[in-house]
């Protein structure tokens, strides 16, 4: 049984030997100082915890964005190479047409397709010889073109000074 309003603690039976201890005061200052010791080591510990989160997200988006970075670098490596491959392919389909036009271009082939297909001889006095390998047709600016060509604002500056 404990005594609860006396200012002594019993331990054990006082039958034979009462033996009586007095209760400690508190003492409020110490008491407050340490709490306000185990506040503050809280308070570095939650800081430090924020700061381990917030390093934490800072480096997952790092991380995260060069990632990114790299995949995007990645596909533009792919395309590169694809298109390159597409060129490659394209060159040697012209080299193949180039060759099998100087195969057709023969004047020879085509009087022996001409045999064939039971055509009449040509006189040698009316044969005409064309050059297919020169560039015969020059490009020509329409008017219309470099009108559509004008920025924006040489227009308008166009439409008022004919004002």
């Amino acid at each position: 049984m404990v005594v609860i309003e006396k200012n002594y603690i019993n331990s054990g039976s006082t039958a034979l030997q009462p033996k009586r201890k007095p209760i400690e005061k508190d003492n409020s200052e110490l008491k407050r100082a340490e709490n306000e010791k185990q506040r503050h080591k809280k308070q570095l510990k939650l800081k430090n915890q924020g700061l381990v989160i917030l390093s934490i997200v800072l480096l997952f988006s790092l991380g995260s964005t060069l990632i990114y970075r790299y995949s995007e670098i990645y596909a533009m490596e792919n395309t590169l190479i694809k298109s390159t491959s597409n060129s490659g392919n394209i060159e040697k389909d012209n080299e193949n047409l180039r060759l099998q036009l100087v195969q057709h271009n023969r004047v020879s082939v085509v009087e022996d397709n001409a045999a064939k297909l039971n055509m009449v001889p040509i006189d040698k006095s009316q044969e005409v010889s064309l050059n297919y390998d020169k560039q015969t047709l020059t490009a020509s600016e329409n008017s219309d073109d470099t009108k559509d060509k004008q920025s924006f604002f040489n227009k308008i500056i166009a439409a008022i000074t004919n004002k």
